[in-house]
């Protein structure tokens, strides 16, 4: 088995455990193969702050805002005999702690990680992109009854999942227009 090893490309062998994270969190992901003097990078079209270590195959990415909803990279490990690929998906997950937090990625899903009230009063959140998820997660989205305002304006967008909130003392709790 050993001048097997020697005398062949690489084979990725690992699978990746986890395919989601939040923003602003860290995604590692240790990939590995079979085969001799293996160099390992990323395909051109990687998300932006995706590193691979060249050496070890430790695969680092930390999402910013903006980055929500599905990514894909595709992993190469390779030596002088060839090299294997691997598709990777994995699903971005934004952060709402803010009535500035405004959802805008297409498709992405966002966790209302705290309570949240407008500064000042006005409407709290404003839906940038069809096919969103706001998950609540039991917290409230609370307004000031300080006038015409809307806990969630939809803003003409469309297949959204708004779960697991409650809105309370605005005009109206989500309006569409």
């Amino acid at each position: 088995s050993d001048s097997y090893l020697r005398d062949t490309a690489p084979v990725i062998t690992s699978t990746p455990a986890n395919t989601n994270v939040m923003v602003s969190s860290e995604y590692n992901y240790q990939a590995d193969a079979v085969g001799p003097s293996i160099t390992w990078s990323l395909a051109a079209g990687a998300p932006a702050g995706m590193t691979i270590d060249p050496s070890t195959g430790m695969l680092h990415w930390m999402p910013a805002p903006g980055q929500e909803g599905p990514a894909s990279a595709t992993v190469i490990a390779s030596n002088s005999l060839g090299q294997d690929t691997q598709a990777l998906s994995i699903d971005v997950t934004g952060i709402i702690d803010s009535c500035a937090d405004d959802p805008s990625v297409l498709g992405a899903t966002y966790l209302i990680t705290q309570p949240i009230s407008p500064a000042g009063g006005g409407t709290c959140l404003v839906i940038g992109a069809d096919g969103i998820t706001i998950d609540g997660q039991g917290f409230e989205i609370r307004g000031d009854n300080s006038g015409f305002d809307f806990g969630i304006d939809l803003n003409g967008k469309s297949n959204l999942d708004i779960r697991n909130t409650e809105i309370k003392q605005y005009t109206a709790g989500i309006i569409s227009f």
